[in-house]
């Protein structure tokens, strides 16, 4: 799966997820997505951990940063989020982003 973020995050992002139906039509997923692009002003990659619940319709899910996976200018990026996905909304996706990169 392939994911383009724009906004505060700009790039491409491939992901791998197992999930789980807990019903016919309701279900629960983790998975792990590397962003290749720039977080502000600096380029490099990371990856994100991401759990959340889908039901028709509608997905929701938390993410952060996997500690020490960020290479080029996102060496030390730490932060979390939370992504929204309704059938309404088309293949657009909202999330949020709280980060900081140290030194």
């Amino acid at each position: 799966m392939t994911t383009i973020f724009c906004g505060g995050v700009t790039g491409e992002a491939t992901a791998q997820y197992l999930q789980v139906y807990v019903s016919n039509e309701r279900g629960k997923f983790i998975g792990l997505e590397r962003v290749v692009g720039a977080v502000g002003e600096r380029t490099g990659s990371f990856v994100v951990q991401t759990e959340g619940t889908f039901e028709p319709g509608t997905l929701r899910a938390q993410w952060a940063v996997v500690p020490g996976s960020g290479r080029g200018g996102l060496t030390n990026l730490r932060g979390s989020g939370t992504y929204f996905w309704e059938s309404k909304e088309g293949h657009r996706t909202l999330y949020t982003f709280e980060y900081e990169i140290g030194a």
